[in-house]
This record gives structure tokens, C-alpha cells and sequence, in this order.
């Protein structure tokens, strides 16, 4: 069976690759995010709960608004600003949470933010596949990028918390050890999803 015109398309396969690293580390946030909230408020569910809500949020939110930034200016633009702006987000709160200085209320905002520039990035990220391939590859190409999220979804969460349980178990120091762990690892994977 011969390979599909699109896969050996080297821009396609940047494009797939930058943004299955990018859905993983998203998914090892929305893991180290609450379980970080759990360390802080010492095992409080209410605060794991409502921070995933606050991560979320902004994504029903804004994503039209993103996708109207995508279509005002150029959808690269706009994907490679909000990259840029979520690497040195999650660089910073992971260097919070390596000095042990994250308030709850900080965590908060930082939830929040990562929900927006997610809602920001995500049209734009969808906007560029028609300019990377041509028009009668576009619908396997939007399959094979749909593809990518349930394998992430799937995936990522698992490895996240067995990462956070191994770190966490071989250290034996507090939660913030392994969650920075996560956290720097998903500020890295956001920097290749920029393409």
C-alpha cells in the first residue's frame, strides 16, 4: 500500500508532530494543575474541582474570539504568540512551584490564563492547516489531525500521573518535587508546537 501524499509532505508532518507535542503537554497540565491545587489546599477536591473549571472555562469562552484574532490577522501570528505566551507562562509557574511560592489564589489565575491562550491558540492552530497542504489533501489531512487528539487525550493524563507517582515515590519529598517535573516538561512541549 503506498504512503499517502500527505505524510510525506515534510510541513504536514512538523505541523502533526508540533501539535500531538503540544495536545501532550496540555494534557500533563491538566493533571499537574490540580494535583498541585490538591498539595496546596492539603487535599482539598473542592479546589482540584474548581480548578479544572477554571482551566476550562476560558475555552468556551474565547475560542471565538480566537478564532476572529486568527482571521484578523494571520493565523501563524496568532498560534505562534499564544505558544509563545504559554512556554513562558507555564515556565514561570513552574519556577514558582519549584520555590515553593504558589498561593492558591495564584494558581488560580494561572489556570486561567492557560485556558485563554488555549482558547486563543486553538482556532489558529485549525486555521493553518488549509495553508500547509493543498485543498484535495485538506480532508485526510483533518483527519489525521483529529486522530492525534483522542491517542493524546488518552495517553498524556496516564503518563502525567504515573510520572508524578514515580517522581513523587522515588524523591520521597512533597507534592511540588514531581509537579514541577510536569510542569517543566509541559512549558518544553509547548516550545515545538509552534509550528
Amino acid at each position: 500500500m503506498p504512503t499517502p501524499v500527505i505524510l510525506v509532505d515534510k510541513n504536514f508532518r512538523l505541523y502533526w508532530a508540533s501539535l500531538a507535542i503540544f495536545q501532550i503537554g496540555n494534557f500533563f497540565s491538566a493533571v499537574a494543575l490540580p494535583w498541585l491545587g490538591l498539595a496546596i489546599s492539603h487535599d482539598n477536591p473542592v479546589v482540584a474541582t474548581t480548578l479544572f473549571a477554571t482551566a476550562s472555562l476560558p475555552n468556551s469562552l474565547f475560542i471565538i474570539f480566537g478564532g476572529g484574532l486568527a482571521d484578523r490577522f494571520s493565523p501563524y501570528r496568532t498560534l505562534l504568540l499564544s505558544r509563545i505566551g504559554f512556554v513562558l507562562v507555564m515556565a514561570s509557574l513552574a519556577m514558582l512551584t519549584a520555590l515553593q511560592q504558589m498561593p492558591l489564589p495564584l494558581l488560580y489565575c494561572y489556570a486561567a490564563v492557560l485556558g485563554t491562550l488555549g482558547s486563543i491558540g486553538l482556532p489558529a492552530s485549525q486555521s493553518l492547516l488549509p495553508f500547509i497542504v493543498h485543498t484535495d489533501q485538506l480532508g485526510l489531512a483533518n483527519g489525521i489531525v483529529l486522530a492525534t487528539m483522542p491517542g493524546a487525550q488518552m495517553s498524556a493524563p496516564v503518563a502525567a500521573g504515573r510520572l508524578l507517582c514515580v517522581v513523587r515515590h522515588s524523591l520521597e519529598l512533597g507534592a511540588h518535587v514531581p509537579t514541577r517535573t510536569v510542569l517543566w516538561i509541559d512549558s518544553g512541549s509547548s516550545a515545538p508546537g509552534r509550528a
